[in-house]
């Protein structure tokens, strides 16, 4: 017994070394070089949760505005912001600190799954060795391959540090314990472990969708491998597991959340709208999934190699069937991948072993040796491949910055259309709301791809694109917009007619062929008041479809109409004070949210939404001076999501002392 607990600390401690040396620079990095990289976004929400704790209401600072929740599934920004908060560290710092620990953690936790499904100590630790330092997805498909550059990467390490995946890296480490949780909730009666069980999914299903997807499947794959007496009861069991789980974090996976996901992920990042043929591929991937399922029954198959090839299979065929096809079974599939490799070389593993233990054993011993002498190489490459893949730029040099801390000083509060990568690290830098800005699947004003596309394209508008898209910033409010050219120091380019606002509007900043362009508007404030025939009632179809905000953009231009001066007080509140007269209406170029309340001197006002998605105030209780006080409750949905989130607690503390009591009644009773 003692041997084997210091066999395993053995395993536990080799893989730690080897990920802590490909991920040593990690831990001590403020920024990556890879400054096209999203995990801007991700360090932005992490400095302001620890800079505004108590305040996770609304985050004005994307697409006019949102609920936080909305932001991002928040664990890896939760985290962050702790580590912030507790060593006074940098946002950067601490973001990358959280990054490393957990792409050291990942091997650990799959290496621990494997060897409790098999006890098979050495093949898991050789299984989760392989993990450490190949790629499956490097190896299998050419489209990886080509991004990689090189079949010998790790890949989850460059997708770590050149895109900012770090969200997608904690769901690699905290997957595998989740699936451990899980498989003790099914074979063990104690309630600890469905609790345990609980929490784990908890944790996945608010790092990233990705997570959620794999978390399901998984789950699904383990209770199909194993062996039960009552075939539907784990069902149950993962279906009560998964309600409560669900009602816990609900204030985070909302229903609003989850319907922007449900609207926008078909259409973010490609066309993954489902077809007659995506259908038929889902089909196909059932009766094969169902195919392998029934053809690893056999007693001679352990349970173990059933649920590895099981949980693998999902994410192969998620990823290989689009990329031969074209047709998506879910939306961005080439992003599973990482779960690919995460599984496959488990299965590989197992069942190569599982093979040779048939041949002689001096064979057997050889190919073993082989097999080392090759993984012992890879891990040298993997160290030299972490260490010298990681960049540390100087900062204050990347125009990404400069921008960001130019309007930040000398445009404060005013919203912008930021483009490309400098959209991503804008906010880690500036307080400064942008035009666009978030994680497109999760915005919340689900109109506001329109415009963003017809501002970056210019498809289809000719010698009228710079006026479409003047129109379109003066609508949501943008006050400036920054343009990269082809010459220009950003990592992308979005703008194809980078020249169209030469001449037309006023350059305030330039670094080389990167410019920053003032919108002239008659007033910097997001609120205005506007005759009520102003308001933008019908919904445009494309961003050519601009007769239904002309009448918009020219009320607020119109020197007629008094100014609506307007002051964010915290992250969920803010003033206007303006004057009215009957038939107006105050616009707010915020998103439009059942949440929001308006009130003057203490009586509440109406608030709809017009076909932009932004706010509209009824004034009519205040006409004359009008002092509008807006404050961010979150409604009905926040009030609902909070008490199910509280009443799922006292529901698991009464089943885990009902479940420990009745335990010790059946000890006594014995």
């Amino acid at each position: 017994m003692h041997s084997i607990r210091w066999q395993v600390i053995f395993c536990l401690l080799i893989l730690i070394a080897i990920n802590a040396a490909i991920a040593s620079k990690l831990f001590g990095l403020e920024y990556t070089g890879y400054h096209g990289s999203n995990e801007g976004t991700y360090i932005a929400m992490a400095r302001i949760m620890a800079e505004h704790p108590g305040e996770w209401k609304w985050w004005p600072f994307w697409s006019g505005g949102m609920r936080f929740e909305n932001t991002y599934l928040p664990l890896t920004q939760w985290l962050t912001a702790v580590v912030m908060t507790a060593t006074g560290k940098s946002a950067g710092r601490s973001f990358h600190i959280v990054s490393a620990f957990f792409y050291v953690l990942g091997p650990v936790t799959l290496f621990s799954m494997a060897w409790i499904f098999s006890r098979r100590l050495w093949t898991s630790f050789f299984a989760a060795l392989v993990y450490s330092c190949f790629s499956i997805s490097t190896f299998l498909l050419p489209i990886i391959r080509a991004d990689a550059g090189n079949p010998w990467i790790i890949r989850r390490f460059q997708v770590l540090t050149y895109y900012g995946e770090a969200p997608h890296t904690v769901v690699l480490a905290l997957l595998p314990f989740a699936i451990i949780c899980f498989y003790m909730a099914l074979t063990r009666e104690s309630m600890h472990w469905k609790i345990l069980t609980g929490i784990a999914a908890a944790a996945v299903s608010l790092t990233n969708a990705f997570g959620i997807v794999a978390l399901m499947y998984s789950m699904v794959s383990l209770v199909l491998s194993m062996k039960h007496k009552v075939w539907w009861k784990p069902f149950l069991t993962l279906a009560i597991i998964g309600i409560l789980c669900l009602s816990w974090i609900s204030p985070w996976l909302s229903p609003t959340m989850i319907h922007a996901i449900r609207v926008n992920t078909p259409t973010v990042d490609g066309d993954y709208r489902y077809t007659t043929g995506s259908w038929i591929s889902l089909v196909i991937f059932t009766a094969s999934y169902l195919c392998l399922w029934w053809g690893l029954r056999r007693e001679s198959i352990s349970f173990s190699i059933r649920f590895f090839v099981l949980a693998s299979y999902v994410p192969t065929f998620i990823v290989t069937s689009y990329l031969i096809t074209g047709k998506a079974i879910i939306a961005q599939p080439h992003r599973y991948h990482l779960q690919m490799d995460l599984l496959i070389p488990v299965a590989v593993v197992f069942i190569a072993v599982a093979l040779l233990n048939h041949l002689p054993q001096k064979i057997r011993w050889g190919m073993v040796a082989v097999c080392v002498a090759l993984l012992s190489v890879q891990v040298l490459h993997a160290i030299h491949f972490g260490r010298t893949f990681i960049q540390a730029p100087d900062v204050t040099q990347l125009v990404e910055y400069q921008i960001a801390v130019w309007m930040n000083k000398n445009r404060p509060g005013q919203k912008a259309f930021i483009t490309g990568s400098s959209s991503y690290w804008y906010n880690i830098f500036s307080n400064n709301p942008q035009f666009h800005g978030s994680h497109d699947p999760s915005t919340q004003n689900t109109f506001i791809k329109i415009p963003v596309f017809h501002i970056h394209s210019g498809m289809n508008a000719g010698d009228k694109d710079a006026e479409y898209s003047l129109l379109w910033l003066k609508a949501f409010g943008a006050r400036a917009i920054s343009v990269s050219g082809p010459e220009g120091q950003e990592a992308y380019h979005p703008i194809v007619n980078y020249q169209k606002f030469d001449g037309l509007l006023p350059e305030i900043w330039r670094s080389g062929d990167d410019v920053i362009y003032e919108v002239p508007a008659r007033s910097a404030s997001l609120a205005h008041v506007i005759p009520s025939n102003a308001v933008v009632s019908r919904k445009p179809e494309h961003g050519l479809d601009v007769d239904p905000i002309r009448p918009f953009v020219e009320a607020l231009e119109n020197p007629e109409y008094p100014i609506a001066s307007f002051q964010w007080k915290s992250l969920h509140e803010a003033e206007i004070y303006t004057k009215t007269i009957p038939d107006q209406f105050i616009a707010v170029q915020i998103t439009y949210d059942p949440g929001w309340e308006a009130t003057h001197h203490g009586k509440r006002m109406a608030i709809f939404s017009d076909e932009l998605g932004q706010m509209i105030i009824d004034p009519s209780l205040c006409e004359g001076d009008c002092n509008v006080k807006l404050l961010f409750t979150g409604g009905t949905e926040t009030t609902l999501t909070r008490s199910l989130s509280i009443l799922t607690i006292f529901i698991t503390i009464f089943l885990f002392f009902h479940g420990k009591k009745r335990k010790t009644h059946e000890s006594i009773s014995r």
